[in-house]
């Protein structure tokens, strides 16, 4: 029998209906079905937090959070997600271990299952790193070794906690890049601009639209609007939805572009067909497209709807929208190439006052027991709490 915890949240299985937890579960919206992601934290709390996004309409299928990790961890969890057919993607919350091999071994798997894994580490200053060692036992490591290690297994890093679900959910439902280019049609200018700005600051590639899709821009495109790449059809599209409907279709035909993205301004009932018709067209081009909600009523109409389409991902934040297409460039490529390349070797831990417990303590914690390095001290269940 294997032990969860202690100090987390435990786990939850929205596929079966099964869980461990004394928290109130977080409710989905919506009938799990389509893409889903497995969150694993170490952070019961944070997790928790994260797995709140089903209750908007995110697709998340397991919870599992480990704690000061006496027998599961983070490395278990992310294993058993990798060959985990239901789950899609992986978003780790991560903030230090003791053998870090095991985890990237756990990141290997799921790269030779093609199953992305995002990783946002916490604790990457001196600061976090103390609160790591009182909070789960964890050892930071350094943070430039980790990351270097994690691209070197195939992970991809989110550098906002804002963002790990978004880069996921992303990554769980784009296809394989056909392109690198991204094509952009809004209903406003201003938001235009902003995406050109965004793609410009992370090296997204924004190439002007071929002649066959140049063509039907200028055709359904107002004269105070722009045919050009990012394109402004303006709000005329509200006296002519159709018009929308067949600038987004040019563009994701247009071999040029991989991905497409539709700012969403002005949350209202109005807009909230687009997204689908933006999720057919993303079907029958085989290509993502990007909805990027630049309303700040977060949750406001058409939101949940967006989420829920299979072929869209919902960002809030442009510039992290633009993140996301980078990694998912990146990791096409390297995919493309093979393999990641070799392992890197594993973080270092940092010396302390400890020793390995099974040389202080052989009766109780042998390597037989526990075939890894224990965590510190504090974080020992039969350590004296004396250090």
């Amino acid at each position: 029998m294997r032990l969860v915890g202690p100090n987390c949240l435990g786990v939850v299985d929205y596929a079966s209906g099964a869980g461990a937890s004394f928290m109130t579960v977080p409710r989905p919206a919506r009938p799990l079905g389509g893409p889903a992601i497995g969150i694993v934290s170490q952070s019961g709390n944070l997790g928790f937090a994260l797995a709140q996004a089903t209750e908007a309409g995110v697709a998340i299928g397991r919870i599992l959070t480990c704690g000061n990790s006496a027998d599961v961890d983070v490395a278990d969890y992310v294993a058993a997600l990798a060959e985990d057919p239901a789950c899609s993607a992986i978003a780790l919350l991560f903030e230090g271990m003791a053998d870090p091999r095991r985890l990237l071994e756990a990141a290997e798997l799921a790269w030779a299952n093609d199953k992305p894994l995002v990783v946002h580490k916490l604790a990457t200053g001196a600061s976090g790193a103390e609160a790591a060692l009182s909070h789960t036992g964890s050892l930071a490591g350094s943070d430039a070794a980790y990351r270097a290690a994690f691209a070197r297994s195939g992970a991809v890093m989110a550098e906002q906690y804002e963002g790990l679900l978004e880069l996921a959910g992303f990554l769980a439902k784009a296809p394989a890049p056909r392109a690198a280019g991204v094509a952009v049609v809004s209903t406003s200018g201003g938001s235009a601009i902003m995406a050109a700005d965004r793609a410009e600051a992370r090296g997204i590639a924004m190439p002007q639209p071929g002649e066959a899709a140049r063509a039907v821009l200028e055709a359904r495109i107002p004269e105070f609007g722009s045919a050009r790449n990012p394109c402004d059809v303006t709000a005329q599209v509200l006296t002519d939805p159709e018009s929308l409907r067949a600038c987004a279709g040019a563009l994701l035909a247009d071999p040029a572009f991989g991905t497409l993205i539709l700012p969403n301004g002005y949350a209202y009932d109005t807009a909230t067909p687009r997204f689908a018709m933006l999720n057919e067209l993303a079907a029958e081009h085989g290509k993502p497209a990007c909805v990027v909600w630049t309303s700040q009523y977060l949750e406001g109409p058409g939101a949940r709807e967006a989420e829920a389409q299979p072929h869209v991902a919902l960002f809030r934040s442009m510039d992290r929208c633009m993140a996301a297409i980078g990694a998912r460039q990146a990791r096409g490529a390297l995919r493309a190439a093979g393999a990641p390349t070799a392992a890197a070797p594993p973080p270092k831990a940092p010396p302390g006052p400890w020793p390995r417990c099974w040389t202080a303590l052989p009766a109780r914690c042998s390597p037989s027991v526990r075939p890894r390095p224990c965590s510190p001290p504090m974080a020992c269940p039969w350590w004296p709490r004396r250090w």
